[in-house]
């Protein structure tokens, strides 16, 4: 077992130090503090055979790797045990909260953001260990209550490291058919990243039509309330064929006719208002685009008495 700190240097060396032990670690890798001058790290790291396991705590920061060639192939498992965790690789993100983990390629470019103190435990199992195609879904987090195992080998091997005189190899093929019992060489990664989405989506729209009325609505501040990034929420909406600014201005438009009806006596920029519009004119164009005719045309036509 090794273990780093960089509480005792400078501030100005802290971040020198962390990106190489960070390197030596999992490859290069540059960090970037969220706050250079109280930037804090430590790391506890553990090996077994071909495995290393690091459990690292730090500041908020953001970090990418395998940047260059010199890259350790194989695969990560991030368990995240402490703060929200936002991890990007190829076209998939996932967002990981406390006791959820996910698998990353190794030696293909990924960024993970971390917007608080945390804590990560990381299994580094590389292709040699057994060079086949596991079949894991990228991009999806799994939480402890869906695959507890193989929670349990990591824990067990940060909190105490393997029992004493045991194959190395023993750990690495504990941890890889795990993975493959939990999560299966047949799941393919749309069904997990769709399913993933899917309640994204859910949640999404759910807070969208909860804060029609807030006229600061965005992909930010949906972002800050899921605790997810605005290209995470942008990306979500995205896959269900419109973007956040279109999917709020629908249903604001959708629940001002609603609001035309069942309030007569509201004033068109009353109305506007309500639903969360800061300009009586932007919403006259916007719901006069949506139902080809004003809103007050609309209330006079579905108020007109009917012919019997």
């Amino acid at each position: 077992m090794e273990v780093f700190e960089i509480a005792g240097a400078a501030p100005r060396e802290r971040v020198q130090m962390w990106n190489s032990v960070t390197s030596s670690t999992f490859g290069p890798i540059a960090i970037t503090p969220v706050d250079e001058d109280d930037f804090d790290a430590r790391m506890v790291r553990r090996s077994s055979g071909p495995v290393g396991l690091a459990s690292v705590s730090s500041a908020a920061a953001i970090v990418r790797g395998a940047n260059s060639r010199d890259t350790r192939p194989g695969r990560f498992i991030l368990l995240n045990e402490q703060g929200v965790a936002v991890v990007h690789q190829d076209e998939h993100e996932v967002v990981l909260n406390a006791g959820q983990l996910t698998v990353i390629r190794s030696a293909v470019p990924y960024e993970i953001s971390f917007f608080s103190h945390n804590h990560m435990v990381v299994t580094h199992l590389p292709d040699q260990v057994r060079r086949v195609d596991w079949g894991l879904a990228t991009g999806a987090a799994r939480d402890e209550q869906q695959d507890g195992l193989i929670h349990a080998l990591i824990r067990q091997w940060a909190h105490a490291g393997v029992t004493a005189g045991a194959d190395p190899g023993v750990y690495a093929r504990l941890v890889h058919d795990s993975l493959t019992a939990c999560w299966g060489e047949g799941m393919s990664n749309e069904r997990y990243i769709s399913g993933s989405h899917a309640r994204w989506r859910d949640d999404i729209f759910a807070y969208i039509d909860a804060h029609l009325t807030d006229p600061d609505l965005s992909a930010r501040t949906a972002g800050e309330a899921l605790g997810a990034s605005p290209r995470h929420i942008q990306m979500v909406v995205a896959s269900a064929g419109t973007t956040f600014s279109r999917a709020a201005r629908e249903r604001r438009l959708a629940r001002a006719a609603d609001l035309l009806l069942s309030d007569p006596d509201a004033s068109i920029a009353r109305v506007a208002f309500t639903v969360g519009f800061g300009d009586v004119s932007h919403f006259s164009r916007s719901f006069h685009e949506k139902f080809a005719c004003t809103a007050t045309q609309w209330r006079q036509a579905q108020h007109a008495p009917r012919d019997r």
